[in-house]
């Protein structure tokens, strides 16, 4: 997304696209979901930012990765590309931070497990020769 501009974020590909739009009072807001029969369904790459920031930033994340919540709902959505390349980049560190600390830990303990794991096999092996060696 390096480059995105204001035009591009808000561009209409079609006429009457899902975006992201200012309300009164001063913040902006998605259009957000279709429902059934809804003839605006092609989005904006503003609507489709703007609801990736805002999945990367649910309540329901802070549970899962142990973080404070921070739903960007409660503050409106993303309404330049500055905003929504700062949103994205808050809500992509977050789950960054946590994939890598899981990776860290599978990595870690998941060779301490094969480790004892041949050790244990090794361990075996062992008692076995040596029954058969006092043969």
């Amino acid at each position: 997304m390096a480059g995105l501009t204001d035009d591009e974020y808000g561009w209409e590909p079609v006429p009457d696209c899902r975006s992201v739009r200012a309300v009164g009072d001063g913040t902006f807001r998605s259009d957000g979901r279709a429902e059934a029969g809804d003839p605006k369904v092609f989005t904006t790459l503003s609507w489709r930012l703007a609801h990736i920031a805002s999945v990367l930033a649910a309540d329901r994340n802070a549970v899962w990765l142990g973080t404070p919540p921070t739903d960007a709902e409660r503050d409106g959505d993303p309404g330049t590309a500055a905003d929504a390349l700062a949103a994205l980049e808050a809500g992509y560190d977050t789950w960054r931070a946590f994939v890598l600390h899981i990776l860290d830990e599978l990595i870690h303990h998941g060779a301490e497990a094969a480790l004892l794991r041949d050790l244990y096999a090794a361990q075996t092996s062992m008692a076995e020769l040596f029954t058969r060696s006092g043969e």
